[in-house]
C-alpha cells in the first residue's frame, strides 16, 4: 500500500473524489524499511551496535544513521 503525506485545510469539505484526486498528485510517502538506502542491522555485528535500539541505518549520508522501518525522510528513494 503506498501512502501520501497530504495537507488538508479545515475549511475544505469531505469530497471523495476532489480528495483523491488532490492526494495521487502529491509526492509518495516511502518508509525507510522500503528505502534502497536502509539496511537491516545484523545481529551481534557492528551494525547492531550502531543501530542500538532501532532496527537498521540509513546509508544516504557520508555517515550512517540509525533509524527505524517505519520512519521516513525526503532522501528515500523506492528499492529497486
Amino acid at each position: 500500500m503506498r501512502e501520501y503525506i497530504v495537507a488538508v485545510g479545515d475549511f475544505e469539505r469531505d469530497f471523495e473524489e476532489y480528495i483523491v484526486g488532490y492526494i495521487r498528485e502529491q509526492k509518495e510517502l516511502i518508509r525507510c524499511g522500503e528505502c534502497r538506502y536502509y539496511f537491516k542491522a545484523i545481529p551481534g555485528g557492528f551494525s547492531e551496535s550502531v543501530a542500538g535500539e532501532h532496527a537498521g541505518l540509513c546509508r544516504h549520508s557520508q555517515g550512517c544513521v540509525a533509524t527505524d522501518p517505519e520512519g521516513y525522510c525526503h532522501y528515500a528513494r523506492r528499492k529497486e
